[in-house]
């Protein structure tokens, strides 16, 4: 299928021209990556199966019930916040539950300041290629928002300026608010090359309640990959009661479900991990997407969906959020940036609990997460540089405000700030990613092996190709990226 066909399907869904059912089918047959497609269902929000949808509303942040964990559809969302002589043009993706706490950000700094701001959502993929285009064709927005594993791609091509000239040396933002690893992250060459914001992550929420229900406790998580699968055989139950262990099971009749892997690619990198895999090695330039213990992990999950049948498969209509929103999935994986989904829907806050990411190997546990950073673009012009500098120094300034996110402040001051603990899940994912906590490998062609890697995915787990042959398959492109950067 070509681009412009897959932007037709993708347009046909929003516009409510195709039903979810027919999307769904269309886009995995063509290929279309599991991200993209719970992306585009996020944005049509929670609708029926067979019913064709309505777009979203246009304007603002989208946190419609169901999926605002996943990234924003393909074409941005865009929010024209506040008014004054200026506008800050500000690109990022936090697309998921976060994005509201950002637009709140964005509208009291735009009252106090009485400065506009556009902000532009995208999906990270689209993003990344967006971003370098327009700075090419010096058409770059303001500022941007951008993860620290791409700072070495950035900083080869020269898309970015650097942090520490327009804010370290200045001593606008202080230098020593930052940890030594943190500012090293986003270091090349002995330049800083952006201002970090906050690290996020993976975790997994547990509805309490459900445990209870199969005498589970969530202080008790399963310590390896055969008790999880004990645990979501004993959570997984169909519309009669009865357990995928059991004759009678009716998988497509399943009134809870034990667990969930759409979005599966930040699960796979802490499973891969856990199980001695890797995606590649930088420093070697060897692609070990083929290696057996990543094939061992990738059939694990393909196993727990397929075979145990302990989760929908990754094509299934309702994405996580819209299973946990009805009481219908017991443990669910997500983003630390998850937060707001639970405080809109305070019943469910109320029986849910954050854990760690648990092994599903023989008991390692290795928790993905990252963080975001605050740059400005080259080719920004030199008057349209000091208004973003003075919104990135007060968003990081006010970093605190941004943790209520759910995301945990790089600053220094604030991660110390006694209203932390207050934060349900801040609380436990902070100390989660200090203990077992493991980030991407960064390389100047992470988007090139991004690219290989998330359809293999997709293709596995979703049935299109077999685990080892959509591995390999991959393996094969990831190597002759790192062959040639």
């Amino acid at each position: 299928m070509s681009s412009c066909d897959e932007q037709n399907l993708i347009d046909g869904v929003l516009r409510g021209t195709i039903t979810r059912r027919e999307f769904i089918q269309r886009a995995a047959a063509a290929g279309i990556s599991l991200s993209s497609i719970g992306a585009v269902l996020a944005a049509c929000g929670a609708g029926g199966g067979d019913t064709a949808v309505q777009p979203p509303a246009a304007g603002g942040p989208t946190t419609v019930p169901g999926a605002p964990t996943e990234p924003p559809p393909p074409t941005p969302v865009v929010a024209d916040i506040g008014k004054g002589n200026t506008q800050i043009k500000f690109w990022h993706g936090l697309g998921g539950a976060d994005g509201a706490t950002m637009a709140a950000m964005l509208k009291r700094y735009s009252d106090e300041k009485k400065v506009g701001v556009r902000s532009e959502t995208y999906a990270w993929d689209v993003f990344y290629q967006k971003l370098p285009t327009s700075i090419v064709g010096r058409t770059p927005p303001d500022m941007a928002v951008m993860h620290a594993d791409r700072v070495p791609q950035f900083k080869t091509q020269g898309l970015v300026q650097r942090a520490d000239a327009l804010f370290f040396d200045p001593g606008l933002v202080p230098k020593d608010d930052f940890s030594e690893n943190v500012l090293s992250a986003v270091t090349v060459n002995g330049e800083i090359q952006a201002v970090p914001f906050d690290q996020h992550g993976w975790g997994m929420y547990v509805n309490t309640e459900l445990l209870d229900k199969a005498g589970l406790d969530y202080q008790k998580m399963p310590k390896n990959g055969d008790e999880f699968i004990e645990w979501g055989t004993k959570l997984t139950t169909d519309k009669n009661g009865k357990h995928p262990d059991e004759n009678g099971f009716n998988p497509n009749q399943v009134q809870v479900w034990g667990t969930h892997v759409i979005g599966g690619t930040l699960t796979l990198f802490s499973t891969i991990w856990s199980y001695g895999g890797d995606l590649f090695d930088p420093e070697k330039k060897k692609a070990m997407l083929d290696s057996e213990n990543t094939v061992r992990a990738v059939q694990y999950t393909y196993d727990a969906i397929h075979k145990h049948r302990i989760a929908p498969t990754p094509t299934a209509e309702l994405s996580a959020q819209d299973l946990y929103a009805a009481n219908r999935l017991a443990m669910m994986y997500d983003g630390t940036w998850a937060l707001n989904f639970f405080k809109d829907r305070p019943p469910i806050e109320k029986k849910t609990k954050a854990v760690w990411v648990p092994s599903l190997s023989d008991g390692k546990q290795v928790a993905w997460f990252g963080s975001h950073l605050l740059v400005i673009p080259n080719q920004v012009s030199e008057d349209r540089v000091k208004p973003a500098v003075d919104l990135i120094k007060w968003l990081s300034d006010n970093s605190m405000e941004w943790a209520t996110s759910g995301q945990i402040p790089a600053r220094l001051s604030a991660q110390n700030d006694p209203r932390i603990n207050d934060i349900w899940s801040v609380a436990v994912f902070s100390k989660m990613f200090q203990k077992i906590g493991r980030t991407l490998p960064a390389h100047p062609a992470l988007n090139e092996l991004a690219a290989a890697w998330d359809p293999a995915f997709s293709a596995a787990l979703s049935k299109t190709t077999p685990v080892k042959e959509a591995l390999t398959n991959a393996n094969k492109q990831m190597q002759a990226v790192l062959d040639r950067a």
